[in-house]
């Protein structure tokens, strides 16, 4: 799924869990809000107050804090939370054939597709949009509190995670006044599967047709092949972490593999020892072996 879409269910999951902690029917001091919140002020302002008045706004309030992907086009759609996704990077390099599980696949038996397993890192900022900059602020206090208090979802979801605020000031003939822009942004590390774009039963049609005569000669018949052998799969899934892996090899016949040249060789053909009867020899290997 869509990483935006996905951060904006939880978003809006997260939103309507404060409605639903305060009217579970529990005492109000043992809301999150209020156990977040009270307490504190800024003069006249009390943040326990406004954010219980903003998050507790029904549908039918115009001031009822929206989450969207879209920025909003005046301050009728304020306040709002615009969700947006503006780097994805992956993580590690695919070493060559890609990487990815072997038992993972898209599409239904016969028109499978491989799956390739792609590590990246996102950055998907939550953009807190209001016409007044002490409510902008609170958005995103309170966002910032709730994607704390969220780490156990995220840990489902994600293999890493960190959540991070910045503020910006927006001024445009949309807003002739500022607009105190208060950003909570979240950096994800996931693992997503990607389908290939060869199917496998694409390459196990390929045929080959007789040769062209170029000339009268009539060209002697070759002569069958009567020893083969095949691998069990199109691709070797190598392991991310050791970057190795096993392939199997069918044949109709037995085979001997065998290096070329010596297994190994001496540094020198004599070996001379000094008057304690010792002396050091070099050993070239093709292979690491143990002398037991």
């Amino acid at each position: 799924m869509i990483l935006v879409a996905r951060i904006k269910r939880l978003v809006i999951g997260l939103i309507d869990y404060i409605q639903r902690d305060y009217n579970s029917g529990i005492p109000e001091t043992q809301t999150f809000l209020y156990q977040m919140f009270w307490g504190a002020r800024d003069g006249s302002f009390d943040f326990y107050e406004q954010a219980r008045k903003m998050f507790l706004r029904t549908n039918e309030s115009p001031r009822k804090v929206v989450v969207t992907l879209e920025y909003p086009k005046d301050k009728v759609a304020l306040p709002c939370i615009v969700i947006r996704e503006p780097s994805r990077q992956q993580t590690q390099p695919n070493p060559l054939g890609g990487i990815g599980d072997p038992e993972s696949s898209f599409g239904a038996p016969g028109y499978q597709r491989e799956a390739f397993n792609v590590t990246s890192g996102s950055k998907v900022n939550l953009m807190c949009f209001s016409d007044n900059p002490m409510e902008s602020l609170l958005m995103g206090e309170v966002l910032y509190a709730l994607l704390q208090g969220a780490r156990n979802t995220f840990e489902e979801e994600f293999l890493n995670f960190s959540f991070s605020t910045s503020e910006l000031v927006a001024e445009n003939n949309l807003f002739p006044l500022p607009v105190i822009i208060k950003t909570v942004s979240i950096d994800v590390t996931e693992n997503e599967d990607y389908a290939s774009l060869i199917r496998q039963d694409l390459m196990s049609c390929v045929k080959f047709e007789q040769p062209i005569p170029v000339s009268d000669f009539e060209r002697p018949e070759p002569e069958p092949i009567g020893k083969y052998f095949f691998f069990t799969n199109p691709y070797l899934w190598l392991d991310a972490l050791v970057a190795e892996g096993d392939m199997g090899i069918l044949s109709n016949t037995d085979w001997i593999l065998e290096y070329g040249g010596e297994l190994f060789n001496f540094g020198v053909d004599i070996l001379y020892l000094n008057n304690e009867d010792y002396g050091e020899q070099t050993i070239t290997a093709q292979t690491t072996w143990t002398l037991e």
